[in-house]
């Protein structure tokens, strides 16, 4: 399966575009690119997963003939996923009056 990932041309739109997974195998929970064809988890390499939270928006584009992904690495400053709130929310109704 890794080989037909590698060799399926992926859209500009989604080719950065990472999502959350749950491994239904080991059951753990790795944030990983999106692919038409399937998600591998990052702990046990299966590709028995589901999505368990939307696509992100892309940081920044990579050099088209980088094969190295455009995030992390060294010297880079991880950004903070536009998903979770940037505080503790202790219950619903807090979370409520936020209207994040």
């Amino acid at each position: 399966m890794d080989e037909e990932i590698e060799a399926t041309f992926m859209p500009e739109d989604y080719r950065y575009k990472k999502l959350w997974i749950l491994c239904n195998d080991c059951n753990a929970t790795t944030e990983v690119y999106f692919h038409i064809i399937g998600q591998k988890c990052g702990r046990c390499k299966s590709y028995n997963t589901r999505n368990i939270a939307p696509l992100l928006p892309p940081l920044k584009a990579a050099h088209p003939l980088s094969s190295s992904p455009p995030y992390g690495g060294v010297g880079t400053k991880r950004q903070p996923s536009p998903w979770h709130p940037p505080f503790p929310i202790a219950n619903m109704a807090e979370a409520k009056r936020c209207k994040m």
